[in-house]
């Protein structure tokens, strides 16, 4: 665990995917524009999305390798 180095969004994803126990779901992710740059978490992605609980810019990408933001994190909401 590095508490110091920044995380992107397709890994905040993946481990609110876990944490919840939602399903992957490489479809749902398919509305982002940016879904091709998804190597490996794009079912953490649609999972999270589909969930209501991450979500995409304005533009139509998601961001997956952007870094979080802590206001970003702050505002993710989820239920189990």
């Amino acid at each position: 665990m590095k508490p110091d180095y920044p995380i992107s969004r397709e890994e905040v994803a993946t481990i609110i995917m876990r944490i919840s126990k939602l399903e992957s779901n490489s479809l749902a992710a398919n509305t982002y524009t940016d879904a091709a740059l998804m190597n490996w978490s794009k079912g953490a992605v649609g999972a999270v999305s589909e969930a209501d609980i991450m979500n995409g810019y304005l533009d139509g990408n998601f961001g997956p390798q952007k870094s979080i933001k802590r206001g970003q994190a702050t505002t993710l909401t989820f239920t189990n």
